[in-house]
Order: structure tokens, then sequence, then C-alpha cells
């Protein structure tokens, strides 16, 4: 799902919407076992490691995020349903992202099979590669599409461009496309650690945004409130989530804008103290009812 530049606030409601109700049925969180000498499942260190591995890929063949994001989501949920044997990683993680590739790109960018396995160095057989392409369609009963952090992060963009274009634009020198660019970066960071597994892909995604503004905007919170309140995330979600990213990120990022530990503890106060009925009134404030959504808040910005 790639947002367009000229949608109307209406139709970003409406894919949010979708979204969350594909979600909501076919969400699980993910459990991997850490390395031990009796496993013969794939480990959360085998599962990121091939994580990092299709990154590199993907980047190498400069396919787009969606592509990236999407065989992570294929590969994770045919870990799932699936006890795979390490020594098959390489094969199961070509053969989700030739799925992607097939769903997300362009009919000329799409690699050969005999290519594919060329570039990525994987050492498997074409006939491999088909093999397990229609093991994992089968178990996967045709549903590729699968909805992941992205998506809900290009809707939740979407969402702020309504509501306050003027201040993310100023806090960012190549413009609020710089934000989402600098936010897709880090989402592809945080898929290859599989902690972050435990959350819904709509709570990453928000959970992202709330610490990237935190740093940059005097009314991240009241946005982060009104955000999680029409996602349907919860509060201490949020807040769990927030912390997981934090830890995550942090070795990895020293950017300006991005929360540090210490403003991530006093956040999780502020949001575990708010009163409840202060919090709607904001809403409301931002908000009003559907088809005035985000005028009113442009407005108050």
């Amino acid at each position: 799902m790639q947002v367009k530049l000229d949608l109307t606030p209406e139709r970003v409601i409406f894919m949010l919407q979708q979204a969350l109700s594909k979600e909501k049925e076919e969400w699980n969180p993910s459990l991997y076992k850490t390395h031990t000498l009796e496993s013969e499942d794939v480990t959360a260190e085998e599962r990121d490691g091939i994580v990092q591995w299709l990154a590199e890929l993907n980047y190498q063949l400069r396919l787009t995020p969606e592509t990236f994001f999407l065989s992570v989501a294929i590969l994770d949920t045919f870990f799932g349903l699936v006890k795979v044997k390490p020594k098959y990683l390489k094969c199961i993680a070509i053969s989700c992202l030739f799925l992607a590739m097939k769903i997300c790109e362009e009919d000329e960018v799409v690699l050969m099979a005999e290519d594919l396995i060329e570039v990525s160095r994987c050492g498997i057989k074409v006939a491999d590669l088909v093999r397990m392409e229609r093991i994992i369609v089968s178990k996967l009963l045709w549903d590729l599409k699968k909805v992941t952090a992205l998506d809900f992060l290009q809707v939740f963009h979407a969402f702020l461009m309504f509501m306050c274009p003027g201040l993310l634009i100023g806090q960012y020198a190549t413009g609020s496309g710089g934000l989402l660019c600098l936010l897709t970066r880090k989402l592809q960071v945080c898929l290859a650690n599989h902690r972050i597994l435990q959350f819904k892909a709509s709570t990453v995604a928000l959970s992202l945004i709330s610490l990237e503004l935190e740093g940059s905007l005097p009314d991240w919170f009241a946005i982060t409130v009104a955000l999680q309140t029409f996602a349907e995330v919860e509060k201490m979600e949020i807040i769990r989530c927030r912390e997981l990213l934090t830890q995550i990120l942090t070795p990895h990022y020293c950017h300006d804008h991005f929360v540090t530990i210490r403003q991530s503890q006093a956040a999780k106060c502020k949001m575990e103290q708010a009163d409840v009925e202060e919090i709607y009134d904001s809403i409301k404030r931002l908000y009003g009812d559907e088809g005035m959504f985000f005028m009113g808040a442009a407005r108050e910005q």
C-alpha cells in the first residue's frame, strides 16, 4: 500500500480503517526462541540475521521499501506456520523476496529467477526457488498482501500532513518527505530485531512517529493521543513499544530529533499521569467530526 500525494482526508481515514481491519484479522505475535544447543528450529538470532541479509539485498537491487517490508511479513508469517530448519533459511528468505517483488515492483524491475539467485549468492537452484515459492503460497493460503508497519507509517504520515504540514516542513530541511524517509530507515532497523514482533504493526509505526515528534514539536503529545485514539492503539502498548524502539535505535542513530532514553522515561510518566478527560478534550479540539477531521487540527496548529 503506497500513499499517493493527492489523497483527501476522507481517503486517508478509509485507508487506515482498511489496514486496521486487516491487521485485526491476521495479526498474531511472533515468538522466536533464543539460541540453544538443543534447538533445531530457526532461532531469534538467525531470524534477525536473515532479515538483515534481506535488507542488504533489497538495497543492492534498488528495490522499494515496500518490497522489503512485505518480504519480511511473509517470512515471519511462514515461520509462524511451519517449523523450519536453519539450513533452509536463505532459500525461504529469497523466495519471500521474490514473491514480494512480484507484488510490489513494476514488471520491468522484477528479476528472472536465475538472475536473482546469481546476484544473491544464496546457493540454491531455480527448481528449489520455484518449489519453495509453492510451499509458501500454499501455507499462506495465497494471502500474500500482508499489512506492514510501513503501510501504517505512510498513512500516519499522511495524517500529519493534514494536521500540521507547516510545522513538519519547518523541522526538516528536505521537507515532509524527508521525515518519511528518515522514519522508514529507522523502521527498517527495527524490523531486523525480533522483539518488535510482540507489537502490532500499527503500534510500532505510531510509537516511532511519537518518538520522532517528541524531539521536534511542542504538541507531540496531543498529536500522539489523537492518532492513538483514532487507530485504537492501547496507551500502555505505545509506552512499552516506545521504550523498546529507543533501546533498538539508540545504538544506530544520533539524530538531533530522536528521543533519548531519559526523554522516553519522562514521556512515559506524562502518558501514565495524563487525565483521561483532558486527553479526550484535546482530541475533540484536534478533530471534531470526521468530515472536519483535519481542517480543525490544521487551524489549531
